[in-house]
């Protein structure tokens, strides 16, 4: 199973796709992004950050099983990436791409409540705008989970789910 966390900004869906991959063993997909590297992440374990030019090399040579685009930063998951069990977190866009080549995606909605999603943005300090999150809103998912407990407790919810579609 392929287990596909989403939602808007500042819900945790980083923070939840490694403590699930963590205590369920399974690794995280790991997105090739041509945004540039925030201080807290890892080139090769939270993405692989690539230049425009290599991302457009790798997207000629039909690496990738899935791209996108968000605020002018292209991403896109190689087939390399793709295991049979794995975590990872996307865009709507890129899940239903998924789902048209897999048929075991279980998509997972963080929600939060506006207000402590707005405080954990303003915390975060990146300056990450809000706009665009509507696309969230309206797209299906299997499981919805409120990611307003402790990162611990959150991740014990999706981890159920998980075990549960075994």
């Amino acid at each position: 199973m392929k287990f596909i966390l989403f939602g808007k900004s500042g819900v945790g869906k980083s923070t939840q796709e490694k403590l699930v991959s963590d205590i369920l063993g399974i690794p995280k997909i790991i997105s090739t992004t041509t945004r540039k590297i925030r201080r807290d992440e890892i080139d090769g374990v939270d993405y692989h950050f690539v230049t425009k030019e290599a991302f457009f090399k790798l997207q000629a040579e039909e690496s990738f099983v899935q791209i996108s685009m968000f605020k002018g930063n292209h991403y896109g998951i190689q087939h390399s990436s793709i295991s049979d069990n794995c975590v990872a977190v996307l865009e709507p866009i890129g899940i239903m791409q998924l789902q048209e080549i897999y048929d075991d995606i279980v998509p997972i909605k963080l929600i939060l409540p506006e207000t402590l999603r707005q405080e954990r943005l303003a915390n975060r300090n990146t300056g990450q705008s809000m706009e665009d999150e509507e696309r969230f809103d309206n797209f299906p998912a299997k499981y919805s989970i409120r990611a307003d407990g402790t990162p611990e407790e959150v991740a014990s919810q999706i981890v159920y789910i998980c075990r549960d579609c075994h």
